[in-house]
């Protein structure tokens, strides 16, 4: 089995505001994450975990834009983090713009 990082960016809030991502996940999700990070690569964005997902399913990421987290920030990465070695523990990610 693989481990790896998928690195989006970089994006800036608004763009970030208007991502919207595909996901689906092998029945084993334990090592599976996503991370918010700033330009320097420190964590700005408590690590999301997700459950099994069954079929592709669309979410954005529920960001409070107002608060401290973001006031020195100017440029954004998202990373879908597979920190796991099981059998079925993987994840597969689809981007599209929001058209609203």
């Amino acid at each position: 089995s693989y481990v790896g990082v998928l690195r989006i960016g970089p994006v800036t809030r608004k763009e970030l505001e208007n991502l919207v991502f595909t996901i689906t996940t092998g029945p084993v999700t334990k090592n599976l994450k996503i991370n918010i990070k700033d330009e320097e690569g420190r964590l700005i964005f408590e690590p999301m975990t997700f459950s099994e997902v069954l079929g592709w399913k669309y979410f954005k990421l529920d960001i409070q834009y107002g608060s401290e987290i973001f006031n020195n920030v100017s440029e954004i990465y998202v990373e879908f983090q597979d920190a796991g070695n099981q059998w079925g523990e993987w994840f597969a990610v689809a981007l599209e713009k929001n058209k609203t």
